[in-house]
């Protein structure tokens, strides 16, 4: 069985392959702030179809800004970078964290008070 992360890496690849440099440059330095700006415009309680069910705008981008940290940690690890992310994405990963972690087992695992450690939730 394929792990999800082998599968997304191989997706990615399959993406890039025979794109050039600037074709990355113009959806991330282009593309990305236009759709910054989008995003800020629109009503964050606007509902969202995302996987198999729907929530709000605001929770897409709390797990948008959780996926870029979490990702943006991992690539500073592999670089043998200190880990350097901005002080409101790591807020907003944190509390989305602590959300989805069971509460009385997250509790007393952060307290030192449990024998098994409830995280990581999320893979």
């Amino acid at each position: 069985m394929e792990v999800k992360a082998d599968a997304i890496a191989g997706h990615a690849l399959s993406q890039s392959s025979g794109n050039p440099a600037e074709v990355f440059v113009d959806h991330f330095g282009a593309g990305g702030p236009a759709a910054v700006e989008v995003l800020r415009a629109a009503d964050p309680a606007a509902p969202v179809l995302w996987a198999t069910f729907a929530t709000t705008l605001n929770e897409v981008l709390r797990i948008a800004v959780m996926e870029a940290s979490v990702h943006l940690l991992d690539l500073q690890h592999a670089l043998g970078q200190p880990p350097e992310v901005p002080p409101d994405a790591l807020a907003v990963t944190v509390r989305l964290l602590a959300e989805v972690a069971p509460a009385v087992e997250f509790i007393e695992a952060a307290t030192g008070r449990a024998k098994t450690m409830p995280l990581p939730v999320i893979r």
